[in-house]
């Protein structure tokens, strides 16, 4: 089974080879750091992380100095994305536990970007190469 990072940088991958081949098919051959600037802004399918992270991650939140609790400014984005949409269906359904609403968004919610960097990006895509037509695994 795949794990939740797998799952989004397959996720990522899919699209930047759907967003090469779009083009390459309209006679445009986009630079490498073109397309991952493009796919980063787009919407991913989900969050991409656990239950047990994501409760542990989104009460320290509440509870704390978003800086402190998470470091990096692109993860603290993604986390306090997170929590803004627990909070919105909480607040749309008061009958709700915190719980009830992080399941919700775990399965449903979606970001507004991929919030991974550039050189992640880069990481994630450093096994395929433009040939032709398709990005080919090597």
């Amino acid at each position: 089974m795949n794990t939740r990072i797998q799952m989004r940088n397959a996720d990522f991958a899919r699209r930047c080879i759907r967003l090469y081949e779009q083009y390459y098919k309209a006679g445009i051959i986009l630079d490498f750091n073109e397309i991952i600037d493009r796919v980063l802004v787009q919407q991913p399918h989900s969050f991409y992380v656990e239950y047990s992270t994501a409760s542990a991650k989104l009460h320290a939140l509440e509870h704390g100095d978003p800086e402190k609790v998470v470091k990096e400014p692109l993860a603290r984005e993604m986390w306090m994305e997170m929590l803004v949409q627990v909070l919105q269906h909480m607040a749309r359904h008061p009958r709700k536990t915190f719980a009830q609403a992080l399941t919700f968004v775990i399965a449903y919610g979606r970001p507004s970007r991929f919030f991974i960097s550039r050189d992640t990006a880069r990481r994630i895509l450093a096994p395929y190469r433009f040939q032709s037509l398709r990005f080919v695994r090597c």
